[in-house]
């Protein structure tokens, strides 16, 4: 009977483990349509586009602010920081008055706003280089983040970055889940090097 049992509770306790302590992979890819770069004055906004949690759509300024803490950790890495305007004040300046649910967030829909001459100014005043639009699908095991970068000052989209975790089911935190904090910070790595590299 004792022998029986202990291979039961080893493989339980295994199960336990990997449940608990399991490793998951990062996936990170590029996509570059025009050349990038970014001067000692210029800076960068972090959008938040969409966050889906189990198809279901969650988002929110709250969302997009841990968004933000999450990937300016990442972006300042390098040899060099790309320093940041928070995304509500970009907005206030650009949309006073508009609310972050109502405010324009896709990628298509900035750059038809960038088109206007009165919100290029403004967005020059301001010394924006790139907006970083990003969408979030989750669920407990998986996390995609994606960001578009659009080039305000040339007023096109420089590419696209994507960062996909798999890994263990992770307890529930009061912030980004754990999917979400590994994807996140792969996507943050690769947002930066994509706007410091030209190449």
């Amino acid at each position: 009977m004792k022998k029986l049992l202990l291979p039961l509770l080893s493989g339980s306790v295994c199960l336990i483990l990997l449940s608990s302590c399991g490793a998951g992979n990062v996936g990170v890819k590029q996509e570059r349509f025009h050349r990038t770069g970014i001067g000692a004055q210029e800076k960068a906004v972090i959008l938040l586009e969409r966050y889906v949690d189990n198809h279901q759509r969650k988002d929110s300024e709250e969302k997009e602010r841990e968004l933000v803490d999450c990937l300016r950790r990442e972006m300042t890495a390098g040899d060099r920081v790309i320093e940041t305007l928070s995304a509500d004040d970009f907005r206030a300046t650009l949309l006073p008055g508009v609310k972050f649910e109502n405010a324009p967030r896709s990628p298509d829909a900035l750059l038809d706003l960038m088109k206007k001459d009165d919100m290029q100014s403004r967005v020059s005043a301001m010394t924006v280089r790139y907006l970083i639009v990003v969408d979030i699908q989750t669920s407990a095991r998986r996390s995609t983040f994606r960001a578009t970068v659009l080039d305000a000052r040339n007023r096109v989209a420089s590419g696209t970055a994507t960062s996909d975790f798999v890994g263990r089911v992770g307890s529930g935190l009061p912030i980004l889940s754990r999917a979400e904090r590994e994807a996140c910070a792969g996507l943050g790595k690769a947002v930066y090097y994509f706007i410091t590299s030209e190449e």
